[in-house]
């Protein structure tokens, strides 16, 4: 009896763990996607943030006043917007739109992509 009893709760340990990883999440946590607009050359755009699951707006005008926003990439609570017209790259944070470094990389000639590789 007891051997088939802790088999059963065995059997339960990944659900257990995974319930509590649930639990211990924050309760609004979501994955969030980022999306450049912009009118055209020379005119102010800016990033919004979409729930990734359903594409539903979180918060549209999520960084405002921003030159041509084109290119976008996340690290961590870090995320990097390109500026087309500017020429620069600014450092934001991903959590509230707060500027960190508007200007974090200058000097560029219309960066449009991005991509982030994390160190391991």
């Amino acid at each position: 009896m007891k051997t088939t009893l802790t088999s059963n709760l065995r059997a339960f340990y990944p659900f257990l763990i995974a319930a509590a990883a649930l639990w211990a999440m924050p309760k609004n946590a979501r994955a969030q996607l980022y999306v450049t607009e912009s009118t055209g050359p020379g005119v102010i755009g800016v990033v919004g943030e979409y729930d990734a699951t359903t594409g539903a707006a979180i918060n549209a005008s999520f960084i405002t006043g921003l030159r041509d926003p084109f290119g976008l990439a996340v690290l961590g609570n870090t995320l990097f917007v390109a500026n087309f017209s500017s020429g620069t790259v600014g450092k934001y944070d991903a959590t509230t739109g707060a500027a960190i470094s508007p200007s974090f990389i200058t000097g560029l000639n219309f960066p449009v992509g991005l991509a982030v590789k994390s160190a391991k």
